[in-house]
């Protein structure tokens, strides 16, 4: 089973420091909680997809430390395409059984539709019952399934692995 992850890499600025920081928000990295606990229940791969610039990088590298075992970055900052067309071009491109997002609002619903795919909001008694044998988009948040903890090793073996850099839109669609 091959799940994949969208995650929705958040700027903020930190005051102490003075810097912009990017992360991910409670729901994104419950949506990675859901998709490692489906993993360990059914195998597979799971994929944390992003988009956006270099700085999304730095959210990828915490997924990876959180325990995902690839990641992707679509870098295309055209503000002319739609995010809805974004979002899809990236998770077609890397591919899966199961689309997980933190996300549940109009634009990832557009993108289920999209993608033809059964849409459903997870709680923690639908893990038990969930096989993925059918294509699904699922929306999980943070209430349900608080995310694990990164460890050190993780962290350091986070920044050591490569991601996958997408190729930009227009190109996509021609694949």
């Amino acid at each position: 089973m091959n799940i994949v992850v969208f995650i929705n890499p958040q700027q903020e600025i930190n005051e102490y420091w003075n810097a912009v920081i990017t992360n991910m928000s409670e729901d994104d990295k419950a949506g990675i909680e859901f998709a490692l606990q489906l993993k360990e229940k059914n195998g597979g791969n799971v994929t944390a997809v992003a988009i956006g610039t270099e700085e999304a990088d730095l959210a990828l590298r915490e997924a990876f430390a959180m325990g995902v075992d690839h990641a992707a970055l679509l870098q295309d900052d055209d503000p002319s395409t739609e995010m809805t067309e974004k979002i899809e071009a990236a998770l077609v491109r890397v591919g899966g059984d199961v689309f997980v997002s933190g996300r549940q609002d109009d634009e990832m619903k557009r993108v289920a539709e999209r993608l033809g795919t059964a849409q459903s909001v997870c709680t923690e008694l639908e893990l038990e019952n969930f096989s993925g044998q059918n294509r699904a988009f699922v929306y999980v948040t943070a209430s349900v399934y608080p995310p694990r903890h990164m460890n050190v090793g993780g962290i350091f073996s986070a920044y050591k692995r490569e991601i996958e850099v997408l190729p930009a839109l227009e190109k996509v669609a021609a694949i």
